[in-house]
């Protein structure tokens, strides 16, 4: 048991790679918080996972959620942000500016609010690992232009942290990855004509991962045997960029 009495805060944790992550590391013994905006998918992960489980339903990009999840995480372990939406594949010439302004607030903004809020208790107990999930879209792979920016954000928001905080005991990393099933972009799946050309090339790179492939790599960052693991974004893509 990698974690055990240790608490793990996920956003995003009611489907996808969140709730791979939350699933495998209650697996492993941990007091899961679990976040998402969906209170019913919550409440089937807590279900699922039948232990030390706890929910917090909101908004990452509302101000007053990260401290809410603070309140009932206590002094947090491991943050693993992976709350995330995307605009579909787009150019910027037909996206929308409220939009964009959606996309930065969960994806980038989000982090970097529940990074602030959690960190004063890492602080106090002299360790904690923040993971981020940044995209292959934020190291040069395809997007749509918020998504893109959003996740190369995610990329330089994690390299200050753990530049600024090593010294504290605290490690920030980012995981990016490929091709990987999930619910993101169901709610606005918009392809404009530039952009299936795009997704018609994707096509023909290596086969589609599973969220639990990354939620195998999640867990080995977040535990001890990666301690000297810091401030790196870490590609789970099937080696779909060095194609």
């Amino acid at each position: 048991m990698r974690f055990a009495n240790k608490t793990i805060v996920v956003t995003g944790a009611g489907s996808g790679l969140g709730r791979a992550m939350a699933l495998g590391f209650a697996r492993e013994g941990a007091r899961v918080v679990a976040c998402d905006l969906s209170a019913a998918r919550l409440e089937e992960l807590r279900a699922e996972i039948g232990g030390d489980v706890a929910v917090c339903v909101g908004d990452v990009s509302d101000r007053g959620f990260a401290p809410r999840v603070v309140d009932v995480a206590g002094t947090v372990d491991v943050l693993v942000n992976s709350a995330g939406i995307t605009e579909g594949i787009v150019p910027v010439d037909e996206l929308e500016p409220d939009r964009w302004d959606q996309v930065i607030g969960v994806n980038l903004t989000g982090s970097y609010l529940m990074a602030r809020a959690v960190i004063p208790g890492m602080l106090q107990a002299g360790k904690g690992v923040i993971i981020n999930l940044a995209s292959i879209a934020g190291v040069g792979s395809f997007g749509g232009p918020a998504y893109s920016a959003s996740k190369h954000g995610i990329i330089g928001l994690t390299k200050s942290i753990s530049a600024t905080y090593d010294e504290d005991g605290i490690r920030c990393v980012a995981i990016c990855p490929g091709r990987i099933p999930t619910n993101i972009g169901t709610e606005n799946p918009k392809v404009s004509p530039r952009g299936q050309r795009r997704i018609d090339h994707q096509r023909v790179r290596p086969a589609a991962g599973s969220p639990e492939q990354v939620a195998d790599v999640a867990l080995f960052l977040a535990s001890d045997a990666a301690s000297y693991v810091n401030g790196c974004e870490i590609l789970v893509d099937g080696g779909l960029i060095a194609r």
